[in-house]
């Protein structure tokens, strides 16, 4: 990737909600931004494996209103405060299939594991290794 494309991706970290089962989780973000912003949307993927009705473990696409319905007076600041209540409220009725059947004790129990093993403050995420790698413009 050039040099020059790297002002158009980014890495964000969001601290897990307290009280749910992601506190105490560090989850990175990849955020990838076309020359058209703020017109056309960022594409944003949760790169930290995430138990969550509304995240794809394959991909890392966030299932999120903020997102899907892009405005171009939205902002980043407005996508990573649309991720992280997303983690504190999941929205259970709009689910990926994956998830339907799933009680809220199994949930919050596979949740929680998932982000100690997964999102522990500690991780170690190598960032330039990551560059370009599982990109879908149909997010």
């Amino acid at each position: 990737m050039s040099n020059k494309w790297r002002f158009f991706h980014w890495k964000a970290s969001l601290k897990g909600p307290k009280n749910t089962p992601f506190e105490n989780g560090l989850f990175i973000l990849e955020m990838k931004f076309s020359p058209n912003y703020p017109d056309e949307r960022p594409l944003v993927q949760m790169r930290t494996p995430t138990f969550h009705p509304n995240i794809n473990n394959n991909n890392g696409r966030i299932c999120e209103f903020y997102l899907n319905n892009w405005e171009k007076d939205y902002n980043i600041n407005g996508i990573l405060h649309a991720v992280f209540l997303l983690l504190a409220r999941p929205n259970f009725p709009n689910c990926y299939s994956f998830f339907n059947g799933i009680d809220e004790r199994t949930y919050f129990e596979k949740a929680s594991k998932m982000t100690s093993k997964y999102a522990g403050e500690s991780q170690s995420y190598n960032w330039d290794n990551s560059l370009d790698k599982g990109w879908s413009n149909d997010i």
